[in-house]
C-alpha cells in the first residue's frame, strides 16, 4: 500500500473518531434534553433513561479515542461500524414514526434532523469501509537528513 493512501486512511481514522468524541462532548453539555429525548420514546423510566444517556455518551467517546489510538483496532472498528448502522436504524424508525427536528446526535449545540443524519452515517460508514485496513500498517515517514540533498 503506497503510503499516500496509507496516510489517507489514518488521516480518515483519525477524523472518524474525532466525529465520535463530537458527539460525546455535545451529547454531555447537553445531557438534560438528551436524557429527555431518550426518555421521549417511552421505553424506560426516567432513570433508565439517564443511565442509558451516559452508557450511549461514554461508549462514543471510548470509541473515538480506540479509533484514534488504534486501539484493539479490529474491535473498534467493528464497533464504530456496527454503532453507526444501529444509529441508522433508529433515524430510520424516527423518520418513518415520529417528526422530530432534532436527532441529538451532536447534543442541542449541532441541530441535525433525522434524514441528514441518515446520510452522514452513510458518508461514515463509507468512511468506515476506506479505512478498513488503516490499523494493520503503520506510517513510517522517512527522515531526510539535511546531509542528503
Amino acid at each position: 500500500m503506497s503510503k499516500g493512501l496509507l496516510l489517507s486512511k489514518n488521516i480518515v481514522r483519525i477524523l472518524l473518531g474525532m466525529v465520535f468524541i463530537l458527539s460525546s462532548v455535545l451529547k454531555l453539555i447537553s445531557l438534560d434534553s438528551f436524557e429527555l429525548y431518550i426518555f421521549s420514546f417511552n421505553l424506560m423510566n426516567f432513570a433508565l433513561a439517564g443511565i442509558a444517556a451516559r452508557l450511549l455518551i461514554a461508549a462514543e467517546m471510548i470509541l473515538g479515542v480506540a479509533l484514534i489510538g488504534k486501539f484493539e483496532y479490529k474491535w473498534s472498528w467493528w464497533l464504530g461500524m456496527l454503532m453507526t448502522l444501529g444509529f441508522t436504524f433508529f433515524l430510520v424508525y424516527v423518520v418513518i414514526f415520529r417528526n422530530d427536528a432534532n436527532c441529538h446526535c451532536f447534543g442541542d449545540l449541532i441541530e441535525i434532523d433525522p434524514l441528514h443524519s441518515i446520510y452522514k452515517n452513510i458518508v461514515m460508514m463509507a468512511l468506515f469501509i476506506f479505512c478498513k485496513n488503516a490499523g494493520n500498517q503503520r506510517l513510517i515517514l522517512e527522515k531526510v537528513s539535511p546531509e542528503s540533498n
